[in-house]
């Protein structure tokens, strides 16, 4: 059941129902004791709820996915107390535990000050894989693609631009070796559209050429003159790059640098 921003407050109608997959976020939910027994595999909000009697219903929950926007010290410690949890944010559970102090670390750096740039803890490229001549790291933090372009320049990177088939498919090969989820996964794209004078540039500098990228570009100008990009992992299907303003669509981060 996808309900998310849909300004719910009372979950008492999903009381006792089988559902088994529940999103939730951006919604001011009230009280979470609806849910208590339910058979939910996934779960998505804003932020885990302040309430202790709150959080208790959701930790009994049979989870394996939780998505959450909020990545507080409370976040972390439920994640590592839940008995049955599999994937946060589209990331398998082991890879998020791994990065998780050096994250908060960096989020709460950003946060207070993105004009310093990252350091020591708050620098996340030690976490990265090199592929070809550049490193990637793919996070489990979804952000507007503007505030995305803004938080991998802090890090001193960018975000992933693949303008090759092959760059492609081995950076999704290490995406799909650290990312898991019954749903779609979607990252941001370093590539940069003008809709009025139809073209496109790589946030790398690289030329843009591949015809494999071309036609989804075209179609969407054609369609409503909206930047709107994608393109899948045609492996899984459960992969995929967007460019895109809908908010609706949660969209990961891979940052890119210069090895």
């Amino acid at each position: 059941m996808r309900s998310e921003q849909s300004h719910i407050r009372d979950l008492e109608p999903l009381a006792a129902t089988p559902l088994q997959h529940l999103f939730l976020a951006g919604n001011p939910i009230e009280d979470f004791a609806p849910l208590a027994g339910l058979p939910l595999s996934t779960l998505s909000l804003s932020a885990l709820p302040r309430r202790a009697r709150d959080q208790a219903v959701i930790a009994q929950l049979p989870l394996t996915e939780l998505v959450v926007d909020a990545l507080t010290p409370d976040t972390w410690a439920f994640i590592k107390a839940h008995p049955t949890l599999q994937a946060i944010n589209g990331h398998q559970r082991s890879y998020v535990e791994a990065l998780a102090e050096s994250l908060t670390a960096a989020l709460r750096a950003w946060i207070a000050g993105p004009e310093t740039p990252a350091r020591g803890k708050t620098h996340l490229r030690a976490f990265a894989t090199r592929i070809g001549s550049r490193e990637y790291l793919t996070l489990p933090i979804a952000f507007p693609f503007d505030e995305a372009l803004r938080f991998c320049s802090w890090q001193g990177g960018i975000p992933a631009s693949l303008p090759t088939s092959d760059d492609n498919e081995l950076v999704m090969a290490y995406i799909r070796a650290y990312t898991c989820s019954e749903f779609k996964v979607y990252h941001h794209l370093g590539l940069e559209l003008d809709a009025r004078r139809r073209t496109c540039r790589w946030l790398s500098d690289a030329a843009y050429h591949w015809g494999n990228w071309l036609f989804p570009l075209e179609y969407a100008m054609s369609l409503s003159g909206t930047p709107c990009f994608n393109s899948s992992d045609e492996i899984s299907g459960m992969r995929g790059w967007t460019i895109s303003d809908d908010l609706r669509v949660r969209k990961y981060l891979v940052i890119e640098w210069a090895a």
